[in-house]
């Protein structure tokens, strides 16, 4: 599934149909329903070429997800840890590493997709849960008193 609208769905609905592959484009998706998307997955994907602060992988984490994420990302180094949760690559200038990525991902057992996945939901605990960021933001203001 590739899911949401951008400046590029023209061209990859053209990939998509060139290659005959099996993947569905659903344009844009309503947030209540993008959790059933992420249950779905054994990986999330994030191909930006920009994106200064995505919340989508920070979905992905929390979904206990691996990650193979744009290094142009904003927030790439608070959602990835490199080969622990996921891997990054530069999709304009990596091309092959993207790809070599995936078809590595796709021979990778359950057991081991499991354990990264695993590790992006201890990431986002780690980072993002609500309490993890009220306790953080609690303690930078003490530290103005």
């Amino acid at each position: 599934y590739v899911l949401g609208d951008g400046e590029l769905r023209d061209q990859v609905r053209e990939v998509v149909d060139k290659y005959n592959l099996p993947v569905v484009l659903t344009g844009f998706v309503q947030q209540d329903q993008v959790v059933k998307y992420y249950a779905a997955a054994d990986l999330f994907v994030l191909p930006s070429l920009k994106d200064p602060s995505p919340l989508s992988p920070i979905e992905a984490c929390a979904s206990r997800l691996p990650l193979l994420v744009s290094s142009r990302i904003g927030n790439l180094e608070d959602v990835l840890e490199e080969n622990v949760n996921g891997w990054s690559y530069d999709p304009e200038l990596e091309v092959n590493k993207g790809q070599n990525m995936v078809t590595t991902i796709s021979k990778m057992s359950r057991e081991e997709l499991k354990t990264l996945g695993d590790n992006s939901r201890q990431r986002y605990t780690s980072y993002f849960h609500t309490e993890t960021c009220l306790r953080n933001y609690a303690k930078g203001l003490l530290k103005l008193l």
